[in-house]
């Protein structure tokens, strides 16, 4: 299940999603706003994630058929 913080960050010129314990991945850019997700742990295949980008900055994502925003570096929800 997907509980807690989902991050997306660089790492080594590589967009990367960290979505718990055990789905994390590189995210490669698909169209547009979406990108594909590959899991480290091959088995768990691949998942399309959407963003929706306001004033330049990801405001929320879609993943596995839920819509996710984005929280404040601080934990709390962002100001914006």
């Amino acid at each position: 299940p997907l509980l807690g913080r989902i991050t997306v960050r660089e790492d080594r010129g590589k967009l990367r999603v960290d979505a718990g314990p055990s789905l994390k991945g590189d995210l490669e850019h698909w169209q547009y706003d979406r990108f594909r997700a590959r899991y480290d742990d091959r088995w768990q295949g691949t998942d399309f994630i959407t963003f929706t980008i306001g004033d330049g900055i990801a405001t929320s994502l879609e993943l596995a058929g839920f819509t996710l925003k984005r929280a404040s570096d601080k934990g709390g929800p962002a100001s914006n």
